[in-house]
């Protein structure tokens, strides 16, 4: 099993053991982060060369 696989199983098992409300308060918090743009400025996967900023 790859960790990418184990990482998605870990994830739906806590979700699944989660209260309703956690998963939305957890949902809102990642579409917050989203929204702010924070992707766009991250390292990308496969990037060699760190921008020294």
């Amino acid at each position: 099993m790859t960790l990418t696989n184990e990482l998605a199983q870990f994830k739906e098992q806590f979700r699944q053991n989660q209260p309703e409300t956690v998963k939305t308060t957890m949902a809102k918090a990642t579409q917050d982060l989203i929204d702010t743009g924070i992707a766009d400025e991250s390292l990308k996967a496969g990037v060699r060369d760190i921008p020294n900023t």
